[in-house]
Protein backbone atom coordinates (compact mmCIF):
# COMPACT_ATOMS: atom_id res chain seq x y z
CA UNK A 1 0.00 0.00 0.00
CA UNK A 2 3.11 2.23 0.72
CA UNK A 3 4.37 2.20 -2.46
CA UNK A 4 0.65 2.42 -4.02
CA UNK A 5 0.42 5.79 -1.73
CA UNK A 6 4.10 7.04 -2.89
CA UNK A 7 2.84 6.25 -6.73
CA UNK A 8 -0.27 8.41 -6.39
CA UNK A 9 2.03 11.18 -5.84
CA UNK A 10 4.29 11.14 -8.81
CA UNK A 11 3.57 13.81 -11.36
CA UNK A 12 2.02 12.45 -14.46
CA UNK A 13 4.47 14.22 -17.02
CA UNK A 14 7.14 11.12 -15.56
CA UNK A 15 5.01 9.21 -17.50
CA UNK A 16 5.95 6.56 -15.35
CA UNK A 17 3.33 2.84 -15.53
CA UNK A 18 4.00 0.62 -12.34
CA UNK A 19 4.34 -3.29 -12.67
CA UNK A 20 3.59 -5.21 -9.66
CA UNK A 21 4.83 -8.70 -9.71
CA UNK A 22 3.82 -11.54 -7.69
CA UNK A 23 0.77 -12.84 -5.86
CA UNK A 24 0.19 -12.36 -2.21
CA UNK A 25 -2.51 -12.24 0.52
CA UNK A 26 -2.82 -8.35 -0.15
CA UNK A 27 -3.75 -8.36 -3.86
CA UNK A 28 -7.89 -7.74 -3.53
CA UNK A 29 -7.19 -4.93 -0.85
CA UNK A 30 -3.95 -3.12 -3.35
CA UNK A 31 -6.51 -4.28 -6.31
CA UNK A 32 -10.32 -2.27 -4.38
CA UNK A 33 -6.99 0.77 -3.60
CA UNK A 34 -6.03 1.26 -7.59
CA UNK A 35 -9.92 1.14 -8.39
CA UNK A 36 -11.17 3.19 -5.74
CA UNK A 37 -8.16 5.86 -6.89
CA UNK A 38 -8.69 5.90 -10.56
CA UNK A 39 -5.32 4.71 -11.02
CA UNK A 40 -3.87 4.92 -14.43
CA UNK A 41 -0.50 2.56 -15.51
CA UNK A 42 -0.62 0.48 -12.88
CA UNK A 43 -0.61 -3.40 -13.98
CA UNK A 44 -0.96 -6.64 -11.41
CA UNK A 45 1.09 -8.98 -13.63
CA UNK A 46 0.74 -11.64 -11.03
CA UNK A 47 3.04 -14.93 -10.49
CA UNK A 48 6.19 -14.96 -12.55
CA UNK A 49 8.60 -18.00 -12.85
CA UNK A 50 11.99 -17.64 -11.53
CA UNK A 51 12.78 -18.31 -14.95
CA UNK A 52 10.86 -15.08 -16.57
CA UNK A 53 11.51 -12.84 -13.87
CA UNK A 54 14.81 -11.47 -15.59
CA UNK A 55 13.08 -10.23 -18.26
CA UNK A 56 10.94 -7.72 -16.09
CA UNK A 57 14.31 -6.37 -14.07
CA UNK A 58 15.31 -5.59 -17.63
CA UNK A 59 12.28 -3.48 -18.81
CA UNK A 60 12.17 -1.56 -15.24
CA UNK A 61 14.13 1.65 -15.19
CA UNK A 62 14.02 1.20 -11.08
CA UNK A 63 13.07 -1.79 -8.66
CA UNK A 64 11.32 -0.81 -6.02
CA UNK A 65 11.17 -3.53 -2.51
CA UNK A 66 9.12 -1.63 -0.29
CA UNK A 67 8.67 -4.15 2.39
CA UNK A 68 7.47 -3.74 6.49
CA UNK A 69 8.76 -5.40 9.28
CA UNK A 70 5.56 -7.51 10.45
CA UNK A 71 5.35 -9.02 14.06
CA UNK A 72 6.03 -12.20 12.43
CA UNK A 73 7.99 -11.02 9.43
CA UNK A 74 11.25 -9.02 8.77
CA UNK A 75 12.75 -9.15 5.02
CA UNK A 76 16.15 -10.64 5.94
CA UNK A 77 17.91 -10.58 2.63
CA UNK A 78 15.50 -9.71 -0.33
CA UNK A 79 17.14 -11.63 -2.82
CA UNK A 80 15.31 -10.24 -5.37
CA UNK A 81 18.03 -6.88 -4.92
CA UNK A 82 20.22 -9.04 -6.40
CA UNK A 83 18.33 -10.47 -9.48
CA UNK A 84 17.26 -6.68 -10.19
CA UNK A 85 20.52 -5.20 -9.76
CA UNK A 86 22.00 -8.53 -11.90
CA UNK A 87 20.43 -6.73 -15.03
CA UNK A 88 21.34 -3.95 -14.58
CA UNK A 89 18.20 -2.16 -12.91
CA UNK A 90 18.56 0.61 -9.78
CA UNK A 91 16.98 -0.33 -6.86
CA UNK A 92 14.84 1.21 -3.91
CA UNK A 93 14.65 -0.65 -0.69
CA UNK A 94 13.31 0.19 2.63
CA UNK A 95 15.02 -0.09 5.71
CA UNK A 96 13.22 -3.10 6.41
CA UNK A 97 15.32 -5.20 4.04
CA UNK A 98 18.14 -7.02 5.04
CA UNK A 99 20.20 -6.33 1.94
CA UNK A 100 19.49 -2.73 2.07
CA UNK A 101 20.79 -1.48 5.14
CA UNK A 102 23.47 -4.57 4.89
CA UNK A 103 25.77 -2.73 2.03
CA UNK A 104 23.96 -3.76 -0.77
CA UNK A 105 22.34 -0.98 -1.81
CA UNK A 106 25.09 1.68 -1.95
CA UNK A 107 23.15 5.29 -1.60
CA UNK A 108 23.25 6.98 -4.96
CA UNK A 109 24.90 4.40 -6.50
CA UNK A 110 22.90 1.35 -7.17
CA UNK A 111 19.72 2.73 -5.49
CA UNK A 112 18.18 4.12 -2.18
CA UNK A 113 17.60 3.14 1.08
CA UNK A 114 14.11 4.70 3.06
CA UNK A 115 12.50 4.28 5.87
CA UNK A 116 9.91 1.84 6.03
CA UNK A 117 6.43 3.07 5.99
CA UNK A 118 6.86 6.39 4.31
CA UNK A 119 4.77 6.56 1.21
CA UNK A 120 6.45 10.15 1.01
CA UNK A 121 10.18 9.12 1.15
CA UNK A 122 9.14 6.14 -2.13
CA UNK A 123 7.98 8.83 -4.05
CA UNK A 124 10.93 11.34 -2.99
CA UNK A 125 13.02 8.34 -4.12
CA UNK A 126 11.49 7.13 -6.88
CA UNK A 127 11.75 11.01 -8.44
CA UNK A 128 15.38 11.34 -7.72
CA UNK A 129 15.83 8.19 -10.18
CA UNK A 130 13.45 8.69 -12.94
CA UNK A 131 13.38 12.35 -13.07
CA UNK A 132 16.96 12.66 -14.07
CA UNK A 133 17.92 10.60 -17.02
CA UNK A 134 21.82 10.78 -16.68
CA UNK A 135 21.71 9.95 -13.55
CA UNK A 136 19.12 7.10 -14.14
CA UNK A 137 22.18 5.56 -16.50
CA UNK A 138 25.14 6.17 -14.85
CA UNK A 139 23.32 4.23 -11.68
CA UNK A 140 22.63 1.64 -14.38
CA UNK A 141 26.58 1.05 -15.28
CA UNK A 142 27.10 1.58 -11.57
CA UNK A 143 24.43 -1.41 -10.80
CA UNK A 144 25.44 -3.65 -13.93
CA UNK A 145 29.11 -3.33 -12.87
CA UNK A 146 28.72 -3.58 -9.12
CA UNK A 147 26.58 -7.05 -9.19
CA UNK A 148 28.77 -9.10 -11.82
CA UNK A 149 30.68 -10.35 -8.66
CA UNK A 150 27.82 -12.24 -7.09
CA UNK A 151 25.92 -15.42 -8.40
CA UNK A 152 24.09 -18.30 -6.78
CA UNK A 153 27.15 -20.18 -6.00
CA UNK A 154 28.61 -17.77 -3.98
CA UNK A 155 25.59 -16.73 -2.46
CA UNK A 156 24.54 -20.11 -1.33
CA UNK A 157 28.63 -20.60 0.21
CA UNK A 158 27.69 -16.61 2.00
CA UNK A 159 25.06 -18.65 3.12
CA UNK A 160 26.99 -21.83 4.03
CA UNK A 161 29.83 -19.62 5.95
CA UNK A 162 26.80 -17.79 7.66
CA UNK A 163 25.12 -21.12 9.15
CA UNK A 164 28.55 -22.63 10.13
CA UNK A 165 29.29 -19.42 12.34
CA UNK A 166 26.12 -19.68 13.72
CA UNK A 167 26.21 -23.35 14.76
CA UNK A 168 29.51 -22.92 16.26
CA UNK A 169 28.81 -19.93 18.40
CA UNK A 170 25.48 -21.96 19.30
CA UNK A 171 27.01 -25.13 20.83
Amino acid sequence: IYLLQAYKQVPVELNASLLLVGEGKQRDALARYIEDNNFEHVHFIGYVPNEELAAYYTLADVFVLPSVTTKTLKEVWGIVLNEAMNRGCPVIATTAVGAAVGGLVQEGKNGVVVAERDPKALRDAILQILSDEGKLQRMRNFTANAIKAWDTNKSFKGFQEAIGYVTKRVR
